[in-house]
């Protein structure tokens, strides 16, 4: 449930209300509080003398003003409610703030005549609720299970190490010959629990159902091995001596209610089966539990207890089977099956079990529940399911925010993080990942704008994109009058996917042999030592109509790279004076032995060819790991050796300020970028091995690393650095309406009453 906390001090007592985040209901406690106030010679109502505090939760979530056309409802009655106090604050708290940082800061005449209307009264509504006076990193705590914790978190810097994710999740693959899932890369279903009927497999969950769609008949052998999980899980909980707590399992894969409902009786079948053949001591189940604990279980926690660098826990410990054996009916006696949607009439429905979720009253009653809910919106946001072990997610929203918010996985999992298990696709995961990245590059710009004691008004706010389907927030919540403003100061974009396509291919390599035959000679020697072995480095004055003409000849994907728009605002600044001189680098690897060199037309020396690894398991895709293409020393290809010292001083600076002990030896991306004139911009090519190196992967072998050639030519990969360049000429952009369209997102998001099968 959606909340807002209201504080305000009212004669000598203070009146704390707390209210649930709706239309009808913030209009009522509108006019109520109207009652107290002064009346305006214009009509409208001001109350005095009186401070007044809004505390929003999930203030991304129906805050936002998602309408193009009018203030929409739940935005409106906040903007009015802080308007109708003359002295008022808001502060928001939210996971997620994606969609907050694309909220407007309107100019006064946007915002006049802007009123809504309750009973005899019109309000004003204020300015829009961006956070223009800070934005504060609520750290978590060393034991919490964020993202980076599952999902792992490759190195943002040179003096970093990545993080290793904590072996938890399984990959689902509801669309193979087998609806079978590979824990840890391996296949560790038993024979048994793999009979299944392949033609309903392949259609359990289709992409993009609709709700009338055919139902499925049968659950894929996927979900019955999670559920089988469930039960380890909530067994090897109470051996070690978590009984009286309660145990729950996600279930979430459509947002229709009668999908939801359809899925909950086959499950609720399913494990009525496993509780008979553990009550009368027969069939396959005790079999396939053994396999599965000794082959899945036991392996997963003997590597966390030997990796204590990902997690330590002194309550975690190994368990033996027999000790699993004997607690498994006092486990699964107790489990039910909750539908978990927004219909309360049971008219229609075939699993009668929809009752709250309410693990407060189960425990004011003496009871603790083990339960499996299947759900879908209802459990996205704001409840907290207690005791979460395994979830089992193949909902795939394309929105970073509305992703995040449906994986309740995260928390705190004491003494038993080890039992926990995400069922997912392939692709979700690599969503996921890439989120984790944007998210932690978004809270470094939060601490990094800390300490420019800059506040978020002052300092441009980004957001990472996904090289592909995947978008930060729904168009219409970062969209006023269908105008975005875009900016790349401090930013570097870079490829990091590419379509094999030889044409396409060929097309960018003779781009770039137009541009070095453009550009002439290359500097005599390197301007630093860090890239002493960077032979092709060209740096000019005016040059920046070649480096515009080669990125509208270079095709890569606007989802990837959109080089249109970087023209477009490389030609903005330069009318400024800015960005018109421009470096630019073909990344030499001088390691590279000699099959792996090639001679570029122009350039007297064969140039090694860069090594970047595909971790693509698309035949048609090349995909570079960590979506970084870069290394970190290439942006100081075009600093001064006194330029760097400076830079890195002032990364010194601040990681004395942020409290960090380990000094990097090379300067912080962002400090570069400060070095850098705001006339200056830099380009690195990078000359990709064509013979590439991809991972060689199937649940037979370990990985291993081959080479395959993908194209007759080298594959180029740019990246653009840009200077931090405060004072920069924003670019101004629409928003195509085809993207609500085709991300099925709904107009107005903080509608409280639906009628379309949906919960």
């Amino acid at each position: 449930m959606q909340v807002t906390n209201l504080l305000s001090y009212w004669q000598d007592d203070p009146i704390v209300a707390v209210v649930k985040k709706n239309g009808s209901i913030l209009k009522n406690l509108i006019s109520w509080l109207a009652g107290w106030g002064d009346k305006q010679p214009d009509g409208k109502i001001i109350i005095r003398n009186i401070p007044f505090l809004l505390i929003d939760d999930e203030a991304d979530n129906a805050s936002i003003n998602v309408s193009k056309e009018k203030v929409s409802a739940i935005n409106g009655c906040i903007r009015s409610l802080l308007s109708l106090f003359e002295q008022s604050a808001y502060v928001g708290y939210t996971a997620t703030p994606f969609a907050n940082v694309f909220i407007q800061i309107l100019k006064e005449e946007n915002i006049k005549g802007l009123d809504i209307s309750i009973k005899d009264y019109e309000f004003t509504v204020g300015q829009d609720l961006f956070p223009k006076d800070f934005i504060i990193n609520i750290p978590a705590p060393s034991n919490y299970i964020g993202p980076a914790k599952i999902f792992g978190l490759p190195a943002l810097s040179s003096s970093e190490v990545d993080e290793e994710p904590l072996p938890l999740i399984r990959l689902v693959h509801d669309y193979d010959d087998l609806g079978s899932i590979i824990p840890n890369e391996q296949s560790l279903i038993s024979d048994s629990s793999k009979r299944t009927s392949l033609s309903n497999v392949n259609s359990f969950i289709p992409d993009k159902h609709k709700k009338d769609d055919e139902l499925p008949v049968e659950l894929p052998a996927s979900l019955k091995y999670a559920i089988k999980c469930f039960i380890l899980s909530a067994t090897a909980r109470r051996v070690r001596k978590q009984i009286d707590k309660h145990n729950s399992m996600l279930i979430h894969v459509s947002r229709y209610i009668v999908w939801q409902d359809k899925i909950a009786t086959l499950v609720d079948a399913e494990l009525k089966f496993y509780q008979k053949q553990i009550e009368l001591k027969s069939g396959n189940l005790l079999e396939d539990l053994e396999i599965i604990w000794k082959n899945d279980f036991i392996p997963t926690t003997a590597k966390i207890l030997r990796d204590s660098h990902l997690y330590s826990d002194p309550e975690i410990s190994l368990i033996a089977w027999d000790e699993i054996e004997s607690e498994i009916y006092n486990a699964i006696s107790k489990m039910e099956v909750r539908a978990v949607h927004g219909d309360k009439n049971l008219a229609g429905l075939s699993h009668h079990n929809i009752s709250p979720l309410d693990y407060f009253v189960s425990e004011q009653q003496g009871k603790f529940l083990s339960v499996i809910a299947v759900g879908g919106d209802k459990l996205s946001r704001g409840l907290t399911l207690e005791g979460l072990t395994v979830s089992y997610y193949l909902r795939a929203s394309k929105m970073y925010d509305t992703l995040m918010q449906m994986g309740r996985w995260f928390g705190f999992r004491p003494g038993y993080v080890d039992l926990c298990r995400i069922f997912t696709a392939r692709d979700l995961t690599g969503w996921y990942k890439h989120i984790t990245i944007a998210s932690e590059e978004m809270r470094r710009d939060f601490d990094y704008m800390f300490l420019l004691k800059k506040t978020p008004k002052e300092f441009g706010l980004k957001v990472r994109t996904h090289p592909g389907v995947l978008k930060i927030t729904a168009a219409n919540k970062f969209r006023y009058k269908k105008i975005m403003y875009l900016s790349y100061s401090g930013a570097l974009e870079q490829t990091y996917q590419f379509k094999i396509e030889g044409t396409r291919f060929r097309r960018n390599f003779d781009a770039l042999i137009d541009l070095i035959s453009d550009l002439g000679n290359p500097i005599d020697k390197p301007l630093n030592s860090y890239n002493a072995r960077q032979k092709y480095v060209w740096k000019g004055e005016d040059n920046f109509n070649a480096i515009t003409s080669f990125l509208i000849k270079y095709k890569v994907g606007e989802e990837i790279i959109d080089t249109n728009k970087i023209v477009d605002y490389i030609v903005a600044q330069s009318k400024k004076g800015n960005l018109t001189n421009w470096t630019v680098a073909l990344i030499n690897n001088s390691t590279a032995s000699p099959e792996n060199e090639f001679q570029f037309p122009g350039i007297s020396e064969k140039v090694g060819l860069v090594d970047r690894t595909n971790i693509s398991s698309d035949p048609n895709d090349y995909e570079v790991a960590k979506y970084n293409i870069t290394d970190h020393r290439h942006e100081l290809i075009d600093l001064t050796e006194t330029e760097i010292i400076d830079a890195r001083e002032q990364t010194e600076d601040d990681y004395k300020e942020e409290g960090k002990k380990d000094i990097p030896d090379i300067p912080s991306r962002k400090r570069i970028k400060w070095k850098r004139s705001c006339k200056c911009g830099l380009l690195l090519l990078y000359p990709l091995n064509h013979n590439c190196q991809y991972i060689f992967d199937d649940t037979t072998t370990p990985k291993t690393t081959r080479r395959k050639q993908i194209s007759e030519v080298p594959i180029l990969g740019i990246a653009v650095s840009f200077p931090e360049n405060e004072n920069d000429e924003k670019v101004e952009y629409a928003v195509n309406e085809q993207f609500r369209k085709e991300y099925e997102y709904p107009e107005e998001l903080d509608q409280t009453e639906d009628t379309d099968g949906t919960d």
